[in-house]
């Protein structure tokens, strides 16, 4: 079964790789499927969260016992666009754990203006009509844990992803997959995450003329969860790496100046082979203190960007809310949702 399953990976890769169209920025909203409780944390808790939403590995998947369903809402650059996410998990049997989360992006007022004219005398007449565009992806998930001596455990998990991206005219269509492998050392409470998106390319058809392949991506997550018993408490701490293959795209801007002393920003590609730095300056960090196992506080850090959230439960614990709010330039963006477990 699994020389199958290689196999059948291997020949995916060589189809897609082929004939490869690759776009650094194909995939570049997964962050906004994020859960409040990710993203309070800033996307740290790689190692850490459920396995649940686009960004998260199914490696997570088997440590959750108990079955949990969650809608979510999220309100980015004051209704510049939205997102929903309804998102289920559970055990599936001893060590199993399964996954299944659809989301979808809603931009709306989009203005067309290609109905404008000219007249003879230069004139243009603005047209202006307004149109949405959307963005709809479910992906579902698999894992499986094993226990090693009673000192590690080990977990390997898979995940198959499926969007629809519409534009004003145009619609694509995407199919992906992603895998991750975690490992817990019990006594210390430390567990570790190796994630890797696209692992046969994220590939998006808009037409027989264009299509694109998103690059892998290959990220690193730290976990440390401890319970405090003499203060009725519990601490978790996560990091989560950039891009270990530097595939996230144009991240860097910097000055030059050309013959005429004149400063002009150009675009530039980092990576972590030479600078190696990035990893702290570009990675993520996030901490979340719980009281009682009913009320959590979070707050995240990425690359200057500060995240802060908070989540409680009730009803014998088996729902809850949790609120998550992000810092922006722009405008701020909050998060809400509200959880069910049974």
């Amino acid at each position: 079964m699994i020389k199958k399953l290689v196999l059948f990976l291997l020949c995916v890769s060589t189809l897609v790789l082929g004939r490869s169209e690759f776009n650094y920025y194909s995939d570049q909203n997964r962050e906004l499927m994020l859960l409040p409780q990710s993203t309070a944390l800033a996307g740290a808790d790689l190692a850490l969260n459920s396995g649940s939403g686009y960004y998260g590995s199914a490696a997570n998947l088997p440590y959750d016992t108990m079955n949990s369903l969650s809608l979510s809402y999220a309100n980015y650059f004051q209704n510049t666009f939205s997102s929903s996410i309804l998102s289920y998990t559970g055990p599936a049997g001893k060590n199993n754990g399964i996954g299944i989360t659809a989301g979808y992006v809603y931009v709306p007022e989009i203005p067309d203006t290609r109905k404008s004219t000219e007249t003879p005398n230069k004139t243009v007449i603005h047209q202006y009509e307004m149109k949405n565009g959307s963005d709809i992806f479910i992906r579902f998930g698999y894992g499986h844990a094993l226990d090693f001596r009673n000192k590690w455990t080990f977990s390997a998990g898979v995940a198959a992803n499926a969007r629809r991206t519409r534009l004003i005219e145009e619609s694509g269509y995407g199919i992906g997959l992603d895998a991750g492998l975690k490992a817990i050392h019990k006594k210390s409470n430390l567990s570790m995450v190796l994630q890797l998106d696209n692992m046969t390319t994220h590939y998006t058809y808009w037409s027989k003329y264009y299509k694109e392949y998103a690059y892998p991506h290959l990220r690193l997550g730290l976990g440390f969860d401890r319970s405090l018993p003499y203060i009725y408490g519990r601490i978790r701490v996560g990091y989560a790496s950039p891009d270990l293959l530097a595939n996230d795209g144009i991240n860097y801007v910097k000055v030059v100046s050309d013959t005429n002393q004149q400063d002009i920003e150009v675009l530039d590609h980092r990576s972590l082979s030479d600078e190696p730095q990035l990893l702290i300056s570009g990675g993520k960090i996030g901490v979340e203190y719980t009281i009682m196992n009913r009320l959590a506080l979070r707050a995240g850090l990425a690359q200057g960007k500060v995240n802060f959230g908070a989540g409680l439960l009730l009803f014998s614990n088996r729902a809850g809310v949790d609120f998550a709010y992000t810092t922006h330039q722009l405008a701020g963006t909050y998060q809400v949702s509200l959880l069910y477990r049974w």
